[in-house]
């Protein structure tokens, strides 16, 4: 393990939610670190469960890939709504998408445009996309 990883842990262990986060990306990711999902999941959520946007985020992706855990896309839209009610333009983006597909939600093409709006409002070009063919199509709009 590298120093930084050591320190990623230190921290995390401490409680420091920022901290927990990045040792998640790293397991996640094999970046310094075997890659282990598990692992990942478990300092995803311990930090999600303390409010961290970032973690909550990436806990709804594990969710909703199945990585490690039971796919579960009821329980990755309710991570990334958290997320994205704390201004996560991803979250947002991928809030919008799952409503527009009906994606562990009831397809509504209004709640899809609400969250494509916030995430397209900070600059995510995908959103933009959506909202422009929300638009297009007048679907929600």
């Amino acid at each position: 393990m590298s120093k930084e990883i050591d320190e990623y842990k230190k921290k995390a262990e401490q409680g420091d939610a920022e901290a927990q986060c990045s040792l998640g990306d790293c397991y996640r990711l094999g970046l310094g670190v075997e890659q282990d999902y598990s692992a990942a999941f478990k300092w995803y959520q311990l930090s999600a469960e303390q409010g961290y946007s970032d973690a909550q985020f990436c806990l709804g992706t594990l969710y909703e890939e199945g990585l490690d855990v039971e796919q579960n896309l009821e329980l990755a839209v309710d991570w990334y709504r958290k997320s994205a009610e704390q201004g996560n333009a991803e979250a947002q983006y991928l809030l919008g998408d799952c409503y527009r597909v009906g994606l562990g939600v009831e397809q509504n093409y209004s709640a899809a445009f609400k969250w494509y709006q916030l995430s397209a409002e900070q600059g995510d070009l995908d959103a933009q996309y959506y909202l422009g063919l929300l638009y297009g199509e007048g679907a929600g709009v």
